[in-house]
């Protein structure tokens, strides 16, 4: 294919998408270029004639707009909320006296703060949890009859542009059923600062972390800050302002619909706030973890050392597998603030050798 004829069939594919665009306002909750892009990705460097394209096209449009049926249609989104709204009063409640340090987010945060049902359908509850409190969040599942599955040391996530994207490395599933709660990962440590953890595996298929550290600032206005009170239950929410300024560049559809809804229950000045705050007090870095293998491999390196028991045994049983993926966030957290002590230390020996200096060239 030449260069002129490749033009041309890229004017007859976006011509087409074009056309159906116009055609059906159900696509409009995408933006034109996302479809457009989409399209070509597809059909362009492929064999099929253009004919054929618009067939293709075509049943893709009619597979849309079923879909949109399924999540937009009045007894579908009645029947949705029935379970969804069922399953949350449930959660919360288990959760609270578990006592867990968790907290509501996502979309479902901007509809419970206003007291307002969706118009959509949800397949899925969004929580964050403090990796402390896995085993916790674990009996929880137990009791809701929930498929608990800690796939942190291998994530089926893969990283795109510096995010981690794919299915939560950390869920529970309703068997026979499309309903999930989705775990974000999060630790609080001991300065008020908070890091955001997503797992992901490399090209190499090697388990590796984004950690995302949050500021104490930032963390006191996303964390524990808005409380909303669900079927008796009270407990945290995200921001809607806040779950605004993660969603609003995104262009699922589902995501598109949630954020129209936020936008016009948005407060300006928490947003700003927020807004400035997250240009500030976030820093993101990457690491790569250890594996079960490596774990063992080290074991038998230490087998004959008079501290082995003591040192595995933080590394293995229910409790290890969090302390190995924290392993090298709080060495580096560590030597973060160490390195803030010596730098004051240095700071405060050279004010006294000028104070000594001074008073010597007085005498």
């Amino acid at each position: 294919m030449t260069v002129l004829e490749k033009e041309e069939r890229k004017g007859k594919i976006v011509s087409l998408v074009e056309n159906y665009y116009r055609q059906y306002d159900f696509l409009h909750y995408e933006p034109l270029m996302f479809l457009v892009n989409k399209a070509l990705d597809r059909f362009l460097e492929t064999d099929l004639s253009i004919e054929q394209i618009e067939k293709e096209l075509e049943k893709i449009v009619l597979e849309k707009k079923e879909a949109m049926q399924q999540r937009y249609g009045r007894e579908e989104v009645v029947e949705n909320h029935k379970v969804l709204y069922e399953q949350l009063g449930i959660l919360v409640k288990l959760l609270n006296q578990e006592e867990v340090d968790f907290q509501i987010t996502g979309s479902l945060s901007a509809y419970l703060k206003s007291g307002e049902e969706s118009t959509r359908t949800h397949d899925d509850i969004d929580l964050y949890i403090n990796e402390d409190d896995f085993e916790k969040f674990q009996n929880v599942c137990e009791k809701m009859n929930l498929v608990f599955e800690d796939n942190r040391l291998d994530s089926p996530r893969v990283l795109q542009n510096g995010i981690p994207v794919g299915e939560h490395e950390v869920i529970a599933t309703k068997p026979d059923s499309d309903f999930h709660i989705g775990v974000f990962c999060f630790e609080r440590l001991v300065d008020g600062n908070v890091i955001f953890r997503s797992y992901y595996h490399d090209e190499d298929n090697d388990p590796c972390v984004r950690e995302e550290i949050i500021g104490k600032d930032l963390a006191k206005e996303i964390l524990g800050k808005e409380k909303v009170t669900f079927q008796g239950e009270s407990f945290y929410i995200t921001p809607p302002e806040y779950v605004y300024l993660l969603k609003r560049y995104t262009n699922h559809q589902k995501d598109q619909h949630d954020i129209r809804f936020v936008e016009e229950r948005l407060d300006p000045e928490v947003l700003g706030k927020l807004h400035t705050l997250s240009q500030t007090e976030k820093f993101v870095q990457y690491a790569k973890l250890e594996r079960e293998s490596e774990l063992e491999e080290e074991e038998e390196e230490y087998e004959e050392e008079d501290d082995f028991e003591e040192e595995m045994e933080t590394k293995k049983g229910n409790s290890a597998q969090k302390k190995v993926l924290k392993k090298k966030a709080n060495r580096r957290g560590s030597i973060s603030l160490s390195s803030i002590i010596l730098t004051l230390l240095i700071i405060i020996a050279l004010i006294l050798l000028g104070l000594i200096a001074y008073m010597m060239f007085l005498k």
